[in-house]
């Protein structure tokens, strides 16, 4: 049988807030861990904090992939080779 560690929970958890919660997951943990820090949970205020910075980095995977996607927009030439955005260079005419 299966026993998740702590880190597999804080993944878990990151996931479902991330699904239920989409633009405003990062500030809703960032909150809860506060709430659970000013009602003395120090261990849930813990864990909720390493759950907010686990989504805020998979946050940042997230935006560096779609801008490096928009990077690498393929396109084709009259040939129908693909290149990449930026690699067009316009042959000279002697």
């Amino acid at each position: 049988m299966w026993i998740p560690t702590e880190d597999d929970a804080v993944e878990m958890f990151a996931r479902y807030f991330h699904a239920v919660h989409k633009d405003l997951v990062s500030s809703r943990a960032k909150k809860t861990a506060e709430s659970l820090k000013t009602k003395g949970d120090l261990d849930g205020h813990e864990i909720w904090s390493r759950v907010a910075g686990k989504i805020e980095r998979r946050q940042q995977v997230h935006h560096q992939s779609q801008k490096r996607h928009a990077q690498l927009v393929v396109a084709q030439n009259s040939t129908g080779q693909r290149r990449e955005a930026g690699d067009f260079h316009e042959p000279t005419v002697p």
